[in-house]
C-alpha cells in the first residue's frame, strides 16, 4: 500500500476502474475459438520448420563437404552459416515485432 492508502498492486487503485474485469477474466470470456486454434496450428508449423532446417544441414553437411572439397575453416563456416542466419532472422524479427 502507498502512503495515500491505495494498493498499487492493481489497477483499481491507479485507474479508477473498480470492479473492472481482470486479464485472466477477459481471456476466459473470449474463449478458445478457430482464431486461437489457427494460431496455434501456423506458429507450431514455424518452430517445425526452424527444427526441420537444422535436421536438413546435417544431412546435406557430408555430401557438401565432399562434393566442394572444403577445408576445416571452410567446414566451420558452413555450420556457422545456419546460426548466423537465425541471429539475423531474430533480431530482424524481434525489430519488426
Amino acid at each position: 500500500m502507498s502512503g495515500d492508502g491505495r494498493d498499487r498492486g492493481t489497477l483499481d487503485g491507479v485507474t479508477g476502474n473498480v470492479g473492472a474485469p481482470s486479464l485472466e477474466e477477459q481471456i476466459n470470456a473470449v474463449g478458445f475459438g478457430r482464431f486461437q486454434w489457427t494460431l496455434l496450428l501456423i506458429f507450431g508449423l514455424l518452430v517445425i520448420a526452424d527444427g526441420m532446417e537444422m535436421v536438413v544441414i546435417s544431412v546435406l553437411y557430408l555430401p557438401l563437404k565432399n562434393e566442394w572439397g572444403l577445408s576445416e575453416a571452410e567446414e566451420g563456416y558452413l555450420a556457422a552459416m545456419v546460426f548466423v542466419g537465425i541471429l539475423g532472422g531474430n533480431l530482424v524479427g524481434g525489430y519488426m515485432g
